[in-house]
């Protein structure tokens, strides 16, 4: 039997203070994410940044958890992602996997796997085209421990970055598409995930340079719609000054002015749909637009559940090396 495991940083069970405060917790706590020795890197997250961050994390999602009917929409889109690839692939036993998301998420994945019987080999998918040390090597790292453990005669690969795969570069046009075949727009802009710099020093130690897959994904992609004539590239959610720029924050309000009145967004590092694509961008930074006298802020979804995003996650799957 085979395994595969789509693993994300995950998100709060719901936005009571409770889940936003574990997650924050769990998140932060984490040495891929703070890098100071354990007992300080505690006192730091929950007497500092937690209290300072609380109340606000709290308030984006529960304005999500509004636009979705009370639901988390990532945890809603991950469920829809594995029901339908045991349905389309069942050769594989598929697993999600939330690292941070709630208590015990890890220890409840591999009891669910241990039900399941004996695993010849388990592939780490995580959702992730691009690296950071905080998102695909947290999940990685932290995976591959506990299913050594839990499964030691188990051959075990993990699905290596994936920025440049022209599949999946392919799946990004076909999304991008389907917007431009029916509008104009002024110029395409595609949004990442800022990092501190700290964060993308300890990439390059690893041989992994975030802010150039990043431009990699894009430039692949621009040159596949001749019918866009210019690009921008902006790093998002960033929360500190000595973070990768430009913050779409602050250049996004500012295209109206330069001519860009009509922009169509894409988030190429987010292959499901979460509160940093449909709120951040699609609610928070799309009124920002218009109320600086933006015509047209459209968002482009992420590639979630579709059909073709099963084929692409399997592909991969069944492509992959261990790095």
């Amino acid at each position: 039997m085979r395994g595969l495991i789509l693993a994300t940083i995950g998100t709060p069970q719901d936005a009571s203070k409770e889940s936003v405060s574990r997650y924050l917790s769990n998140f932060l706590g984490d040495s891929h994410v703070i890098s100071i020795p354990q007992p300080f890197r505690r006192s730091l997250v929950e007497n500092r940044i937690i209290p300072r961050h609380l109340a606000l994390s709290m308030n984006r999602y529960q304005a999500l958890q509004k636009l979705f009917g009370g639901e988390m929409p990532l945890r809603r889109n991950m469920e829809n992602v594995v029901q339908k690839m045991r349905l389309r692939f069942p050769d594989w036993k598929t697993y999600s996997l939330q690292l941070y998301g709630g208590e015990r998420e890890v220890e409840q994945l591999l009891q669910e796997m241990s039900r399941e019987g004996e695993f010849k080999e388990i592939t780490i998918l995580p959702l992730y085209p691009q690296c950071t040390v905080s998102s695909y090597r947290a999940v990685v790292d932290k995976a591959r421990e506990a299913l050594h453990k839990q499964f030691p005669k188990t051959t075990l690969h993990v699905v290596p970055p994936y920025y440049a795969d022209d599949r999946y570069i392919s799946l990004l046009q076909k999304r991008v598409r389907s917007f431009v075949e029916h509008n104009q727009y002024d110029l395409l802009v595609t949004s990442y995930h800022s990092i501190p710099l700290l964060h993308q020093w300890w990439g390059l130690c690893y041989g992994y340079d975030y802010h150039k897959q990043c431009h990699t994904t894009t430039k692949k992609l621009f040159q596949l719609l001749p019918e866009i004539k210019s690009y921008q590239l902006v790093f998002q959610s960033a929360m500190g000054k000595k973070w990768l720029t430009p913050f779409a924050e602050k250049e996004l309000p500012l295209l109206p002015e330069k001519g860009g009145s009509k922009v169509l967004v894409v988030c190429p590092g987010f292959l499901v749909d979460c509160l940093e694509t449909v709120y951040d961008i699609g609610q928070t930074l799309r009124k920002k637009f218009l109320d600086k006298g933006g015509k047209v802020f459209d968002l482009v979804p992420a590639l979630n559940s579709e059909e073709d995003t099963l084929d692409l996650f399997y592909a991969l799957a069944t492509s992959c090396h261990t790095p």
